[in-house]
Order: C-alpha cells, then sequence, then structure tokens
C-alpha cells in the first residue's frame, strides 16, 4: 500500500513536467504581432504544432495547453504541490478549471481557498469545495453566470464498443440531480428479490422506456410481444433479461434537498441556495425549489436534546433523524466513496446489538457495499463528535474521515495484540 502511494507522488512528479513543458513552449509562442494570438496569450496554432510532435489529439491537447498556462502562471502553489507530488494532474486541473473567469487578484485568494488538504480528498469532492470558494470569489452573480452556461445546455451522443454508445446531457444542476432521482426511485420501486438487474441497469432501462414508449422499444426492454404479436417469451435483446414489462408508473416520487437562507427565501437577497450533493444554486432556482416542496419536515430540538432522547432507544432511526444524518454527511461515508446519501443506508457506528444508541453522533451513511464491507472487511469504526470518523483497515493503517469528503490516512497503527492462549506449548529458551 505504501508502494502505491508512492508510485502515487512520482506520478504527480512525472506531470508536473508536461505542464511545465506546456507552459514553457505557450511562452516561445507569446503574441508576435499577426494577430493570431488566442484567448490566453499564445498563438492559436501553439496546440496543433504540439500535439503533432507528441502525438496526440489536438482537441485534448489544447486544453491541457490551456489549464498548464494556467497553472504556472497563476497557481504557483498549484503548481509547487504537484512538483512535490502532493496532488496529481486530475486535482490540479480541477483548481485550474474554476479558476476560469475568476479575475486575476482574486486568484491567489482563489487557491488559498481550495488547495489545502486537497491531497486527501477525492477529485469530486475538491470540485464541491471549488464551487464554494469560487461562488464566494466571483465578481458576477450566479444568476448571471448560470443564466449564460443555460446557452451551452444540450444532449450529446457518444458511440462506445460492441454496440453500445453513452448519452449525455447537460442542464441545470437541479434539472439534472431530480432526473437522475426520479430513475433512482422507479429503480429502487423495481429492485424486487426476483430483479436480477443492477440498479445501474434499471435506471438505464427506465430512462428508455419513458422516453421511448412504443411497440419496439417495448420488445427490446424485455416486454413479451410486439404491435404484430411477435415476441412471446424471448430474452430482450439489449438488456439480456427475461420477459415482463418494466413498470413505470404508480405513486413513485423524488426530490432534491435545497437549503435556502430565510432572506434568500423573502426576496431581499441575492445569496444562493444549496443544493445538498452539487453545491451552490441562484437564489431563484432555490426559492422556485421551495415552493414546489409539498411539505416541510423541521427538526426542532431543545437544549436538552430531548428529541435526540426519543430516537435513542429506538432500533430504526425516525425519518426526521435520517434527514439529520445526510444533510450532515452529503456522501457515503465509507474512505473515498462519492454515493449521495440519500441512497445510502444508516448504519449505527456501534452496532445496536452491542449497545449502540441511535443518535446523531452514533449513526452515519454507507452505500450497500460499503456497509457490508464495514462489517464484514475488517474494518473497525469509530465516531466521534460532529461526524469525524475514525477507520483502521485490516492493514493497520488508519484514516480519519469527515463529513465533507475529506479523508486523512495517517499511517500504520499496529494492531491490538491477540490474548494469549492459554494451551500453547511454552516459548523455548534461546540456548
Amino acid at each position: 500500500m505504501d508502494y502505491l502511494a508512492a508510485a502515487g507522488r512520482l506520478t504527480a512528479w512525472g506531470q508536473s513536467l508536461k505542464v511545465k513543458g506546456l507552459a514553457r513552449f505557450a511562452h516561445h509562442r507569446k503574441d508576435d504581432g499577426t494577430g493570431l494570438t488566442g484567448p490566453n496569450g499564445y498563438s492559436r496554432f501553439t496546440a496543433g504544432e504540439i500535439a503533432a510532435h507528441i502525438r496526440q489529439s489536438k482537441g485534448s491537447l489544447d486544453k491541457e495547453l490551456s489549464d498548464a498556462v494556467l497553472l504556472w502562471n497563476w497557481l504557483p502553489k498549484t503548481m509547487a504541490a504537484m512538483e512535490a507530488g502532493i496532488i496529481d494532474l486530475p486535482r490540479a486541473t480541477a483548481i485550474a478549471q474554476g479558476a476560469y473567469g475568476l479575475p486575476d487578484d482574486v486568484l491567489a485568494a482563489y487557491e488559498e481557498k481550495v488547495l489545502p488538504g486537497a491531497e486527501n480528498i477525492l477529485r469530486e469532492s475538491l470540485q464541491a469545495r471549488i464551487r464554494r470558494a469560487r461562488e464566494k470569489l466571483h465578481p458576477e452573480s450566479i444568476t448571471v453566470r448560470h443564466e449564460r452556461q443555460m446557452e451551452g445546455r444540450g444532449v450529446s451522443f457518444f458511440p462506445q464498443d460492441d454496440g453500445m454508445a453513452e448519452l449525455y446531457v447537460r442542464t441545470s444542476a437541479d434539472t439534472a440531480l431530480l432526473i437522475y432521482n426520479v430513475l433512482q426511485a422507479h429503480a429502487k420501486n423495481l429492485k424486487t428479490a426476483d430483479e436480477t438487474r443492477t440498479l445501474a441497469q434499471l435506471r438505464a432501462d427506465v430512462l428508455a422506456d419513458l422516453l421511448l414508449d412504443t411497440p419496439e422499444h417495448a420488445y427490446q426492454s424485455g416486454r413479451t410481444t410486439l404491435a404484430d404479436g411477435t415476441g412471446g417469451d424471448e430474452v430482450c435483446g439489449s438488456c439480456g433479461r427475461g420477459p415482463g414489462p418494466i413498470t413505470v408508473g404508480g405513486n413513485i416520487t423524488a426530490s432534491v434537498a435545497v437549503t435556502i437562507p430565510l432572506a434568500t427565501a423573502a426576496g431581499i437577497s441575492i445569496e444562493p441556495g444549496y443544493l445538498a450533493g452539487y453545491g451552490p444554486i441562484p437564489p431563484e432556482t432555490a426559492r422556485n425549489l421551495a415552493a414546489l416542496a409539498k411539505s416541510w419536515l423541521p427538526v426542532l430540538i431543545d437544549e436538552r436534546g430531548e428529541a435526540v432522547a426519543i430516537a435513542k432507544e429506538m432500533r430504526h432511526p425516525p425519518e426526521w433523524l435520517k434527514r439529520m444524518i445526510r444533510l450532515r454527511d452529503e456522501t457515503c461515508r465509507g474512505p473515498g466513496c462519492i454515493i449521495n446519501s440519500r441512497h445510502c443506508e444508516i448504519d449505527h457506528t456501534v452496532a445496536w446489538a452491542d449497545g449502540g444508541k441511535t443518535e446523531l453522533i452514533n449513526l452515519a451513511p454507507y452505500c450497500k457495499p460499503d456497509h457490508i464491507s464495514k462489517h464484514e472487511g475488517g474494518w473497525h469504526t469509530t465516531q466521534e463528535e460532529n461526524g469525524v470518523l475514525r477507520h483502521q483497515g485490516k492493514s493497520g493503517h488508519t484514516y480519519t474521515s469527515y463529513p465533507d469528503g475529506t479523508w486523512i490516512r495517517h499511517g500504520v497503527q499496529p494492531p491490538p495484540e491477540p490474548p494469549p492462549d492459554p494451551f500453547a506449548e511454552p516459548t523455548p529458551p534461546p540456548f
């Protein structure tokens, strides 16, 4: 494990060499008075010149070159962290991309907000941190920026191998998250004991059925007959399962969680709302989501914690307590996992059977694989105040996990010595 960590540091250092080389070459292609300079201060033909020499596509090289120039010229601490093997290229690239559009005079403050501890979180968690920092420092309101970005919404199609393809949708975060949650709700409803498809497969099949409610696609989804009466009991041609329709109707609902300041809700502030699982959203979007909510479930706890005390003696946490946990922990609390907490199971850190209580300080969300791993994979977990979890794996490596997705490795701690075996043969003397 330490070998793999060292290899990662060496890889980050190697990646920094390419970034430096790209930035240095761009420096030699600065504006020469020809009028061919691009928006980043170097010739628009620079990427093509490099791409031909290192046998890389111009499209991918063009983005790398732009990021490299930004990192080298404006984000020196991020560049130094790469050279030291502390952060890798994906994290450095995320920091660079978050800096686009920010004024030059705030880039140093931006770097100070997002870089510290970036090596201890996944790239996706770092991107969430970047969105928050960007929102605080950007001179334009998020409403203006959101409206401009919405001009680029669309759907794209990407062919893949073996008769497969990917469909990519770019739209507002609240719409995208709500669509995903609707698909997930239908998928969970269909996941019975007899259903062999995974939740991911069910989400794909549900999406297709919702959009393509035609006889031809009904057969492809596994229904039994076509419009002409053919089909019978044949196996689905696209998903490989047996006959039987995918029923996506019924009382299936899904929602998104949004935090909105009272002043924003009242329309007297432009402070953004916060979309759970994503980050800052325009205040108007937050108000619209709040208006669409069918009900609100406030959680009121007095200074003596009476509401929590009631739940302590219940094995299964009530809905309001689950909501508190999911608002505290937006993702699965397994080290390195980013599954949204709304799709996770709520687990007792100290098992109920071992005397663990049903209270905030003893509960955390885990996705199904990490939940199984926690109990059967040799992990030992303890929880402290404010949702801080400490995990120790079979290797002896320990990790501290925080609700914001940060997790820090603390090295190897030897496991506790096993109790002596009273029936073991005595150790012979060394002579």
